[in-house]
């Protein structure tokens, strides 16, 4: 969803079965070194900023 959408990333959060944006935003960091944010710029160019 990060590398296919604009989808804000709480959304994302929440779609995948997390309460808490910051509890996936610190697995997925830990899962693939980026942040969300920053993965999303680095592999698609989309960001946050609607």
């Amino acid at each position: 969803m990060l590398g296919s959408t604009d989808i804000f990333i709480k959304d994302i959060a929440h779609a995948v079965g997390y309460e808490d944006s910051l509890a996936f935003s610190k697995m997925f960091r830990n899962a693939t070194g980026y942040s969300p944010s920053a993965y999303r710029k680095h592999k698609t160019g989309f960001s946050e900023n609607k």
